[in-house]
């Protein structure tokens, strides 16, 4: 994963307090981007990035700037059909100075615009800033993977990855939302549709995108998707049969699964034994010329730890299984860590145990495959 964060001043140019918020906020994701940071401003504008290199680490430092057009793009995700769309825009008359898909994302929005998300297969969240159009443009993927959260007021849009970083890059002191605090008490959940538990900070939600317009300051909320909902009548006129319902579910989770391991950096799997992680690690397996490294979370007590089952699943692929133990006696130490890094109560306990899992994988991989979610 990468940080991004950025200001857009409505009426005013940026002014050096506001550069040093953003690089506080930056350092606030440093655990999302340890590979390089990157800062670019504009008179009225600027735009943060802390890189987790995934695709041409040595090329694909952001924000990104498009020489011809000034546009400039902070983006955080992974466009997974970036090479198709890049062989299309080459043949468009696009040339590209990277193999990234950040540059991709760039010259898509160049050809298409906004409609570019149309286009898209992965997952992210970025922004970017157009001279040519005069306008801001922030995007959401469909299921909202990958987080955007933003401040907007009278005079300025404040946006980064987590809500600690809009905190420190708007340098205003947070208040509660108390109707989204009750929420959470009852569901567990830390977001109420676009509300998050501080007033005055939003989540865009996901298969959404912004325009701000640089003319009037207008910003507009767009859906651009939403969930597929079919009628009972159009159900029973397609659905296919059982069998054939089988081999299509299998064929596009095989697809989903061989897309997500184009990468650049070593890749590995977290693998509890459970039914999702079992059957996306085995049809990993399946796409590559060499053993992928599985990685379980566990305990030192029997009923809190699935070692025994994923242990099971890492002898039939044939891979080496690491065994990760969670401590209880650090467990809240971990807690209290993890609502810092985020500026947000957790919503599951096991985020401990995806923590200590990310950690120890980091050792040897960059990109994980997992079941969450």
């Amino acid at each position: 994963m990468c940080g991004i964060v950025g200001q857009l001043n409505f009426n005013a140019d940026i002014e050096p307090q506001t550069a040093e918020r953003v690089n506080l906020a930056m350092r606030t994701m440093l655990r999302r981007g340890p590979d390089g940071q990157g800062v670019m401003s504009g008179p009225r504008w600027i735009f943060g990035h802390t890189r987790l290199a995934i695709i041409d680490p040595a090329a694909g430092q952001q924000p990104i700037c498009d020489a011809a057009t000034g546009i400039t793009l902070t983006y955080n995700g992974e466009i997974y059909n970036f090479r198709e769309l890049r062989a299309e825009l080459s043949a468009l008359g696009h040339v590209f100075h990277t193999r990234c898909d950040t540059e991709v994302l760039l010259r898509a929005y160049i050809e298409w615009g906004p409609e570019c998300l149309e286009r898209f297969v992965g997952f992210f969240a970025f922004a970017l800033i157009d001279p040519v159009k005069k306008s801001f443009f922030a995007a959401r993927d469909r299921l909202g993977i990958k987080p955007f959260y933003y401040r907007i007021d009278k005079d300025r849009f404040v946006f980064a990855s987590t809500v600690a970083a809009v905190v420190k890059a708007s340098g205003v002191r947070p208040e509660l939302e108390l109707t989204a605090v009750s929420h959470y008490l009852t569901t567990g959940k830390n977001v109420m549709g676009d509300k998050t538990l501080l007033q005055n900070i939003s989540t865009l939600e996901p298969g959404r995108c912004i325009i701000i317009d640089l003319n009037t300051n207008e910003a507009k909320r767009r859906r651009y998707w939403r969930l597929p909902i079919m009628s009972p009548d159009e159900k029973k006129d397609t659905a296919p049969g059982f069998e054939e319902a089988v081999e299509e579910v299998r064929a596009m989770l095989h697809e989903a699964v061989r897309c997500r391991l184009v990468s650049d950096v070593p890749l590995g799997a977290f693998l509890s034994g459970g039914l999702d992680s079992a059957i996306i690690t085995t049809q990993a397996q399946s796409h590559l010329d060499f053993k992928l490294p599985v990685f379980c979370a566990g305990s030192d007590e029997e009923q809190l730890n699935e070692f025994l089952y994923a242990e099971m699943i890492a002898a039939r692929l044939g891979s080496p299984l690491h065994r990760i133990t969670v401590d209880a006696h650090t467990f809240l130490n971990d807690w209290r860590m993890l609502i810092g890094e985020r500026g947000l109560p957790l919503t599951t306990p096991n985020e401990i145990s995806i923590y200590h899992l990310a950690r120890a994988l980091r050792q040897q991989c960059t990109v994980t495959l997992t079941g969450e979610g």
